[in-house]
């Protein structure tokens, strides 16, 4: 390993990404078609807040191996943040994890398009539909087609696989709230900010 990236390595491990940046970019200027560096870099960038920075070197990265999931996925999240909604649903499509149907299905309901959510939450299921994002998507989908009791059982399935996770708090405090069980609703809250 370089040592640019051995330094790299040890900030983004130190939780410094801002200051991962610059050995990323002198490692990537070494070897510059290495596409899990130009990630690296992209992923950095996206985490420092530098989007426009991550959104080219994420490019870099695809360009360099075309059907690299992992960046297609962190390219939707930069185009996200950066307002290219269209294009970011075509780099979750592109990425085809289950992570990235997930964030297709998010944007699509903040976009009001109900239907194409429901379908790319399903798809999110689909390859691990027991596991807590499977079962969390799954929920999402039911919560969409107004099926909230058998939301609120596929959200406690999510929990007893995965206890802490906080996105399955939310939902499940959000879907307790509007049945009107405000206690129970407070308690899952509470634990999804802890």
């Amino acid at each position: 390993m370089s040592p640019h990236l051995a330094l790299a390595a040890a900030l983004l491990r130190a939780g410094r990404p801002a200051d991962a940046i610059a050995p990323l970019r002198e490692a990537a200027r070494a070897q510059p078609n290495d596409a899990n560096i130009l990630h690296d870099l992209g992923l950095a960038c996206l985490e420092a807040g530098q989007i426009a920075d991550a959104i080219a070197a994420l490019q870099a990265a695809i360009a360099a191996r075309p059907r690299f999931a992992d960046a297609h996925l962190r390219l939707g999240i930069a185009l996200e943040a950066a307002g290219a909604l269209d294009p970011a649903l075509a780099a979750y499509r592109r990425a085809a994890t289950a992570d990235a149907q997930y964030r297709a299905g998010d944007l699509l309901d903040s976009l009001g398009r109900t239907a194409d959510a429901i379908a790319a939450w399903r798809r999110a299921a689909t390859p691990a539909p027991k596991s807590a994002l499977g079962r969390i998507a799954t929920a999402k989908a039911m919560l969409a087609e107004n099926r909230d009791a058998a939301a609120e059982r596929t959200l406690r399935q999510a929990l007893a696989i995965e206890p802490a996770n906080a996105v399955a708090l939310e939902l499940l405090g959000d879907t307790l709230a509007a049945a009107g069980r405000f206690a129970e609703a407070e308690s899952c809250l509470l634990q999804a900010a802890a």
